[in-house]
């Protein structure tokens, strides 16, 4: 039997009369415009933070660490000349592009640092797990202390953005919680809003329910499910209609309420209802013909946002572990942060057009962050402390830290960075956002006393 928690990437033919859908559209764009929305980006196998943000030579204490960042990393550390021509340099308060000196974008981030001086990128440094929660460095349970904000790898498999969610409700006739991946991740697991995978463009859903010998577009089902086959294809398709129809059948309704030709698309019929055209989408890599696959998962939550779902948290990641980068780390990570950095600031930008981007955050996840020193393959292995960032125009924008940068001392004989914010601190500032009690979902009774708490994290949102 087949669950929405499984599955959302077909669609069962549902019809809405015209007075019900506009209802429908109406309570959710109210809705949509007033409560406040996190996408969550997951840097799925750990991000290295100290390519991400490089420390430069703006004061003497700055220095030394740009000292020990070139010792360490001698042949991955991004040179000063490379920022200086892309202009990413910045300081701890936002400023125009072209000024600062102590800090370093990476070179391929300029979008990211063009929207840092208008003020709505934080970047909170130093962010991690306690040094005494057991393997912490591990995929699997690096990324399930970020999933679920807890610190004991036997707590309930449930994320933080879902209990937050349990706390504050949803909207009515449609999911709260929403999956761009294909999956059900932890962060979204609830114990009262099952979330919705959805695994491709939601304009163009559709499931065979005729005999078929080979079922495509199955890509949200898990590896041991079965999938349809000839003798049973009608059979599948029902179990699904019957799990699914609803959350369907309103998914249906909002891709339609954003002109399907102009984002993310194709067209449904002559009478379906279209709102004023969109602008289109632009879901292309670097101005090249590659789509992005950020960016088209980032086009299918605008789209949502847009057509007035109720949705309060996306969850989206680029793919299962690249940011990994245990060898050839310069152009791999600087690809793919250079994605990560058009594509956030293209969806701010373009719900910005349409006055959808007021109650909007885009926030980093990861497993972990990477080690102080590079190996002999050029790239990193598994650490502690790494940056993370909220990109929207709700933030208000600068460098949050109790360092002016991650020591890098204990490098020089094998140690890990120590962590200046613990991450829950970190996810306390955004569940609040979303208007939640943070000691209800994480358990803890005193956030102030967390590592990190002069950071300012309470400051974030305006």
């Amino acid at each position: 039997m087949f669950s929405r928690r499984k599955f959302l990437c077909g669609a069962t033919a549902v019809s809405f009369s015209a007075g019900t859908f506009v209802r429908l559209l109406a309570r959710a764009a109210e809705a949509a415009t007033t409560n406040t929305i996190v996408v969550v980006y997951d840097m799925n196998g750990g991000n290295d933070g100290f390519n991400t943000i490089v420390p430069l030579t703006g004061s003497p204490a700055i220095a030394k660490q740009n000292a020990l960042y070139n010792q360490l990393r001698s042949n991955i550390a991004i040179p000063i000349s490379a920022i200086e021509s892309a202009q990413t340099y910045f300081d701890a308060t936002p400023s125009a592009v072209g000024m600062g000196g102590t800090y370093g974008f990476n070179p391929s981030m300029t979008s990211l640092r063009a929207m840092y001086a208008q003020g709505k990128v934080a970047v909170v440094s130093g962010v991690g797990v306690p040094a005494n929660v057991p393997n912490r460095s591990s995929h699997q349970q690096g990324s399930f202390y970020w999933a679920t904000g807890a610190i004991d790898y036997s707590s309930p498999d449930l994320g933080w953005a879902g209990l937050a969610i349990d706390q504050v409700g949803g909207g009515s006739g449609f999911s709260p919680l929403v999956a761009l991946n294909g999956g059900i991740p932890t962060v979204l697991r609830s114990r009262k809003a099952p979330p919705l995978a959805i695994g491709g463009d939601i304009g163009s859903f559709t499931l065979n329910t005729g005999p078929v010998s080979n079922v495509t577009g199955s890509t949200a089902l898990e590896a041991n499910d079965a999938y349809a086959t000839a003798s049973l294809s009608a059979e599948y398709a029902r179990t699904v209609g019957n799990e699914t129809t609803g959350d369907i059948g309103a998914l249906q309704a909002y891709a339609r309420a954003v002109n399907p030709d102009r984002l993310g698309g194709g067209p449904f019929t002559g009478g379906d209802p279209v709102t004023p055209s969109f602008a289109p989408y632009q879901c292309n890599f670097d101005g090249t013909s590659t789509y992005s696959i950020t960016k088209t998962k980032l086009a299918q939550v605008a789209r949502l946002i847009l057509g007035g779902a109720p949705t309060r948290a996306y969850y989206l990641n680029h793919n299962p572990g690249y940011f990994d980068t245990h060898s050839a780390q310069i152009s791999r990570q600087g690809n793919l942060l250079q994605e990560f950095s058009e594509s956030v600031t293209e969806f701010v930008s373009y719900l910005r057009q349409y006055n959808a981007s007021h109650n909007v955050v885009v926030m980093t996840v990861g497993d972990f962050g990477r080690t102080l020193w590079s190996n002999g393959s050029a790239g990193t292995d598994h650490g502690t402390s790494t940056y993370h960032f909220l990109v929207g125009d709700p933030v208000k924008g600068g460098l949050y830290t109790t360092n002016v940068y991650p020591d890098f001392s204990p490098g020089t004989s094998g140690g890990y960075a120590a962590i200046d914010i613990d991450f829950r601190y970190y996810l306390s500032a955004v569940i609040q956002y979303l208007g939640a009690d943070p000691e209800l979902v994480l358990g803890s009774s005193s956030f102030s006393n967390l590592t990190g708490a002069g950071a300012g994290l309470t400051s974030l949102f305006g």
